[in-house]
């Protein structure tokens, strides 16, 4: 049969004075209640104060927890001062019901994204490239289209995530403009006929005209995802299977497109946590059966500046 405290009877109880009603009623309550009655003039339906938050709310609470050491912060189970953040997989998958419900807004088409120096020791692009633009993946103007979430927390990718084509080697200075190409009787070629030349290397036999701006393809190079990511989460035998993320960090900026011009996504280290803004990337994802490599920016920090290319 459920306790039934002095004062809450349900059966049928003369009239009496309400000061006497109430005190009847505060004498039968529980403990914790009566404490809390006492405390803060108003009932709750919460007996007593939970342990974990009666130091932030400034109460002893009971007696046992009074005499428990005083924990820190970091050891508050329920402080209301920290929330445990979303692991990895949660974060993805809250971006993916993001971009399918529309709970976005369009900042442009990515163009490229520029990195940080990478941990020691990981795989980094041949030197006569990184010594002249850093180590970055360009995808010529023709990358996804990227958007800000609704509640500002998300840089999102609406689309594939195509690998990056290959592209002019960075070192590379085309010829601007057509010219002349003369042969000498002796086999030498020059752009010029000077006095000189015509003296040294005999009469002009022969000469073409040369188009200019047409690379060749020694200068054309691979942007390779080997040779620029750290890691691959959660592994690389998920990877393998086709479920895995190659992953690239840190992240310095990623330039867009859109019609006000350029703009950049400047990357940071969350203070909070130590984490750094980075790229996953799922380049054996499937979307009904076809080939959708898939791509997410997360962790770290971020900031949108709409201006000049970098």
């Amino acid at each position: 049969m459920p306790q039934v405290y002095q004062g809450f009877e349900p059966t049928p109880k003369p009239i009496v004075g309400l000061a006497e009603s109430f005190t009847k009623k505060r004498a039968g309550a529980p403990a914790g209640f009566r404490d809390r009655v006492k405390h803060n003039g108003r009932a709750s339906s919460v007996a007593g104060t939970p342990a974990a938050l009666a130091p932030l709310l400034g109460q002893a609470g009971s007696a046992a927890h009074a005499a428990q050491k005083t924990l820190s912060i970091e050891d508050r189970e329920q402080s209301l001062l920290l929330r445990p953040s979303y692991d990895l997989a949660t974060t993805l998958e809250i971006q993916r019901q993001q971009v399918g419900l529309a709970q976005y807004t369009e900042i442009g088409r990515l163009k490229l994204i520029v990195f940080g120096e990478p941990a020691a020791g990981a795989p980094t692009p041949p030197r006569d490239q990184t010594n002249v633009w850093g180590i970055r993946l360009d995808w010529m103007g023709d990358g996804p289209m990227l958007g800000i979430s609704a509640d500002g927390m998300h840089i999102l990718v609406l689309g594939a995530l195509t690998h990056p084509p290959r592209i002019p080697h960075p070192a590379w200075e085309p010829a601007h403009g057509a010219y002349l190409e003369y042969r000498y009787a002796d086999g030498y070629k020059s752009a010029t006929a000077s006095r000189a030349e015509l003296d040294k290397h005999g009469a002009v036999r022969d000469w073409k005209q040369i188009k200019a701006d047409r690379p060749k393809k020694a200068d054309m190079i691979d942007q390779k995802y080997s040779e620029r990511s750290n890691c691959c989460w959660p592994n690389e035998a998920a990877l393998r299977r086709g479920e895995g993320f190659i992953v690239f960090s840190p992240i310095m900026r990623l330039m867009f497109q859109n019609s006000r011009g350029f703009g950049v996504i400047k990357g940071g280290t969350n203070r909070a946590d130590g984490t750094k803004f980075s790229l996953l990337v799922n380049p054996k994802n499937k979307l009904r059966g076809e080939p959708f490599p898939e791509g997410f920016f997360a962790r770290g920090t971020f900031q949108i500046v709409q201006g000049p290319e970098v």
